[in-house]
């Protein structure tokens, strides 16, 4: 028998097999998995620029390389000698719109599970329990 926190713990389990690195890779795996597409094309366009940003800054300790410098053609920088700028305001609100762009696709999840569950799964406590823990977010309930 499964204590509760380990029934919990599937999740990470199931997700480490799957390749989240892609915002479009996103919308596939949650088409499939529960039948919605959680990112427009808005979200896709900005996540995508985060991450490329990210791993700009990650691997390559923020210098502009030649790849980064074809995929972001409207920016006038130089490969190998320019390198990113990161102010305040940037970071807030790139932190905002993932933080938005959590619970979104948070209650997305929520309201797919509930809309796909028979009636016998509706009354289920250990799967009521389950999407309330989803639904407790950050910090407090998102319903």
């Amino acid at each position: 028998m499964l204590t509760e926190s380990q029934e919990f713990g599937y999740g990470f389990l199931v997700a480490d097999h799957f390749d989240f690195g892609a915002p479009e890779k996103v919308n596939v795996l949650f088409r499939d998995l529960l039948g919605i597409i959680p990112l427009s094309k808005d979200d896709i366009a900005k996540y995508a620029a985060i991450l490329r940003q990210r791993h700009l800054m990650v691997h390559h300790g923020g210098i502009f390389t030649l790849e980064y410098c074809r995929n972001e053609s409207g920016k006038r920088v130089r490969p190998y000698v320019d390198s990113v700028l990161l102010d305040h305001k940037e970071y807030a609100e790139a932190a905002e719109f993932l933080f938005e762009l959590a619970l979104k696709m948070t209650r997305n999840v929520a309201n797919a599970v509930r809309a796909s569950a028979t009636e016998e799964e509706s009354s289920d406590e250990k799967r009521q329990a389950a999407i309330a823990a989803l639904l407790m977010g950050v910090y407090d309930s998102l319903e």
